[in-house]
């Protein structure tokens, strides 16, 4: 549904893609990563960031997304892949979009000190995710069914840090800690 809503934040990151004259040359895992940051963008009102230097731009020396302001990466043997978001203190505003979930490289994810209001399940379940710091925003919960989804168990987090101090966050439930085991760090408030 949301692919046809021309408002959506998934509609406008697949207009930005196929409009790229690269997009053709790119391989596949290349094409989501791009789409992914399209969609991070567009539904925490990118264009009002403080910093957006980079990002939804197709030519030129920044056309990369691994030289958009806040973006780190690595090689893989699938090629360059976003390995950190850093996009602290820069105005962003609503919520995590669950197309986050397909940066499966990602260790460190840093939206601290923002406007955000909520963030899919499906972060717990990034492989190769470390650490995840979403202090000082306006997080009301933590989803639910961080154990269960469809009846089926999630995998064990890999999450060894986490970070949601100073949000509005009243209830954290049991299941949280059933699936982030390898947790060392917890920061609450």
């Amino acid at each position: 549904d949301s692919l046809d809503d021309e408002r959506s934040a998934q509609y406008r990151a697949t207009t930005w893609l196929l409009d790229d004259a690269n997009y053709t040359a790119y391989p596949n895992e290349r094409k989501i990563q791009r789409w992914s940051l399209a969609t991070f963008y567009h539904s925490l009102a990118g264009n009002a960031w403080i910093v957006n230097d980079g990002w939804m731009v197709d030519t030129g020396d920044l056309s990369d997304e691994c030289a958009w302001h806040g973006i780190v990466c690595g090689d893989d043997a699938s090629g360059t892949v976003v390995t950190s978001i850093d996009m602290g203190q820069n105005n962003l505003q609503g919520d995590i979009p669950l197309e986050i979930s397909l940066l499966d490289n990602i260790q460190h994810l840093s939206l601290t000190k923002n406007f955000i209001t909520s963030f899919p399940l499906e972060v717990f379940g990034l492989p190769s995710l470390r650490i995840l710091d979403l202090n000082k925003n306006l997080i009301k919960e933590i989803p639910s069914s961080v154990s269960e989804t469809n009846g089926d168990p999630l995998p064990s987090s890999s999450l060894e840090e986490l970070y949601l101090g100073f949000n509005r966050i009243k209830f954290i439930p049991d299941s949280m800690f059933q699936r982030v085991r390898n947790l060392t760090h917890l920061w609450l408030s």
